[in-house]
């Protein structure tokens, strides 16, 4: 009996553990899954977050009413914006739609107090002056965001910005630092890589069918770049086209080239490198001779001004003449171009493996930032000083100016020479 009594105690001390063993895993088991559900409740409230979000960005129910956008001024004396005339063109950027459509444009300056945005071309006669604007200040939306618009460097931004402290709240232009980039040329896009199929096609011999060497088209005249070309046509030929071309021939009549024409634009393409010398050395700042060039993909660029071409174009897609030490040497590096056909080629190379992507959708843009949920307000009190000639201008032009006096370009080259304290190392 004692025998049996050790045994059934025994038996129930092992079950008594087994129990306990149970109990622990049990528990074990049930932290886990309030583990494994509090986690699924976690992601599934941050992904209802950002989704609710993307309905805020990405919405296009009628119930929820659109953002109108006022263009309120003329474009280069067209009171209709090119490309952008309806809603429908606003929405749908050159045929894209934009990811945020959420957005009505009207060109009716009675709807000023309803307008949640109101776009100003801050350039000339399209312009308002500062009265203007006041005055017409106490019929707009509290709410509303005011955006000064300009492609001109500040040294040719009439009215001066400075007028117009206190009044905008963002800014639109060249500027990488804007509240919305737009290029010089509108139809500049991001650099993408090439498809599998794309890569393939076989690569040409850029060099065939050119038998000219440089251009370049001059309007504005008395610039430092006129003093370049002068000594660069000391060492190689160049062919200058425009209103300042009868500087360069004084003896004889400057070459015709009628810009938009077929003959014009087939007489170019014989042509193996362009000029694109700015006529200001302004932060960013890239006009259309740059990106032109890159767009019709022809010539080779050779640029002059205060960008950072580093930051908007592919490596040897172009040459700087901020690499060279004199002109001369410019002048030989083109001269060995012209005579090697592979090293030629070389600042073609990009095209293998880049494609200019579909244009920067300036009207997506700001359809998207005024339907965002972190909208936060903004003015420009001082515009005047982010848009100065004094905190903006003049990059990258001393070293231009030590390699022209290096080359024997005798100075002062222009009035412009002026502006920035500098001296020369003789």
């Amino acid at each position: 009996m004692y025998k049996c009594f050790i045994e059934n105690n025994f038996f129930f001390e092992e079950t008594m553990t087994l129990s306990r063993n149970s109990a622990k895993k049990l528990r074990y088991s049930v932290y886990f899954i309030l583990l494994v559900v509090s986690f699924i409740i976690i992601l599934r409230y941050l992904g209802n977050k950002k989704i609710s979000r993307e309905l805020v960005l990405n919405t296009t129910n009628e119930n929820i009413e659109p953002k109108l956008i006022l263009i309120y001024n003329t474009l280069w004396g067209s009171k209709l914006w090119t490309g952008l005339e309806t809603t429908e063109k606003w929405n749908n950027w050159g045929g894209h739609p934009c990811k945020v459509q959420n957005c009505r444009v009207t060109y009716n300056k009675k709807l000023l107090s309803k307008a949640d945005v109101v776009l100003f071309h801050a350039f000339g006669s399209d312009m308002l002056t500062r009265r203007e604007l006041l005055k017409i200040q106490k019929d707009r939306n509290p709410n509303s965001y005011w955006i000064y618009f300009l492609h001109e460097c500040p040294h040719n931004a009439k009215p001066e910005p400075y007028l117009y402290d206190g009044l905008f709240n963002w800014t639109m232009g060249y500027r990488h630092d804007a509240d919305i980039f737009v290029p010089y040329n509108w139809e500049w896009g991001s650099w993408e890589e090439k498809s599998l199929d794309e890569k393939s096609t076989p690569f040409r011999n850029h060099a065939e069918d050119k038998d000219k060497l440089i251009w370049s088209g001059i309007s504005h005249c008395g610039c430092m770049r006129e003093h370049y070309i002068h000594k660069l046509r000391e060492f190689i030929n160049v062919d200058v086209f425009g209103n300042c071309a009868n500087k360069f021939y004084k003896d004889k009549t400057p070459p015709v080239c009628q810009r938009g024409t077929a003959e014009c634009k087939a007489r170019l393409k014989r042509y193996k490198f362009y000029l694109a010398f700015e006529n200001s050395f302004c932060e960013d700042y890239v006009s259309e001779k740059f990106s032109e060039t890159i767009l019709d993909g022809h010539t080779v660029p050779i640029v002059m001004g205060g960008a950072n071409y580093k930051k908007i174009a592919l490596p040897n897609s172009y040459i700087d003449v901020n690499d060279f030490d004199t002109i001369e040497d410019l002048a030989n590096y083109i001269k060995y171009l012209d005579e090697n056909d592979n090293a030629y080629n070389k600042h073609f190379e990009y095209k293998k493996t880049w494609k200019l992507g579909k244009p920067r959708a300036w009207s997506c843009k700001i359809c998207e930032m005024i339907n965002s949920i972190d909208l936060k307000p903004k003015s420009y009190e001082k515009l005047g000083d982010w848009y100065s000639v004094q905190n903006t201008c003049g990059t990258r032009l001393n070293k231009l100016r030590k390699i022209m006096h290096k080359s024997g370009v005798p100075h002062p080259y222009t009035d412009e020479y002026y502006l920035y304290d500098y001296e020369v190392d003789v």
